[in-house]
């Protein structure tokens, strides 16, 4: 007999059958959070979720992922031991691919996949900057946040209100497909300027 959360796995009696999702980013994922859109002098912008850093001092390197309210959930540095002694130098190329390979894990780890990259083109031409995007890529990260989803305004009395899991997304045609609680179809809606790979 298996115990999980305070209920009886291969039993048919359940004691407990409320589970709290205790995931702050769950929302997130499910792109139905409010992503701030900040003020329109905002530079740079606040319009994501989280957001990809990089610093760089004349002695170090840190990589950081920054969320929108502040806090640094995952941070990778040439300042921790543990990537400092398997690189000759604090700055150069290889320590910006060893603080890349690092972030990059510690994100898939704690379930970060997509961010905001608010590098410009100017500074993705630099060696050292793109060294270490690439890397970032290559593990398996998404360096540009799917959109959030709108729902409709509350004061649209044609239909109820909809819920978070009604959307059903055509990954093809990036269009949303909404559905009243009745079941009858609301139409096709576009849901992206740009396609989602």
């Amino acid at each position: 007999m298996v115990h999980l959360l305070g209920l009886k796995l291969g039993s048919t009696t359940l004691k407990n059958s409320t589970v709290h999702n205790r995931n702050p980013r769950n929302l997130e994922k499910l792109r139905i959070a409010a992503k701030p859109s900040g003020w329109y002098l905002d530079n740079p912008g606040r319009c994501f979720w989280n957001k990809i850093t990089l610093d760089m001092s004349g002695k170090h390197i840190t990589g950081k992922v920054v969320h929108f309210h502040g806090y640094v959930p995952v941070v990778a540095s040439t300042r921790e031991w543990c990537i400092r002694k398997y690189i000759y130098s604090t700055i150069d190329s290889a320590a910006m691919a060893a603080v890349a390979r690092v972030l990059a894990q510690r994100c898939l780890e704690s379930g970060i996949i997509e961010m905001y990259c608010g590098f410009t083109e100017e500074e993705r031409k630099k060696q050292k900057v793109s060294v270490f995007l690439n890397h970032l890529e290559e593990a398996g990260l998404v360096l540009k946040e799917p959109e959030q989803i709108h729902t409709s305004s509350f004061l649209n009395f044609t239909y109820p209100m909809e819920k978070p899991w009604e959307f059903h997304e055509d990954l093809e045609t990036n269009e949303i497909r909404q559905e009243t609680p009745d079941g009858t179809d609301c139409g096709w809606k576009r849901a992206f300027k740009t396609p989602l790979h």
